[in-house]
């Protein structure tokens, strides 16, 4: 499958999922990721992981004390921690604004 295949199959399986499942928390993920890092590095990262076994996961930048983490790209993340693909942190030198991806 292409990227956008396997992201329309992410998105309809999160559609008819029960509220707070696993597979509708992943397709909520895989919804921010679409708008975070857009098409091209979307799919193309799906693709990746439905070759390596992993899913998508979400980078945050390392919050300050006032205010809330707030994602800042995607990686792979290995099916071990697949369960929770939110708690990834970005290391000082990907803070918001100089991200790498």
């Amino acid at each position: 499958m292409n990227g956008f295949q396997l992201y329309k199959q992410y998105i309809t399986k999160a559609e008819r999922s029960q509220r707070e499942s696993a597979d509708w928390r992943y397709g909520n993920l895989l919804s921010m990721a679409f708008y975070l890092v857009g098409v091209t590095r979307l799919f193309d990262m799906l693709e990746q992981a439905e070759t390596t076994g992993c899913r998508i996961g979400l980078v945050y930048a390392q919050a300050s004390e006032s205010a809330s983490p707030l994602p800042c790209g995607i990686e792979l993340v290995s099916s071990e921690n697949a369960a929770n693909p939110f708690i990834h942190q970005a290391g000082p030198a990907q803070s918001l604004g100089f991200t790498h991806w």
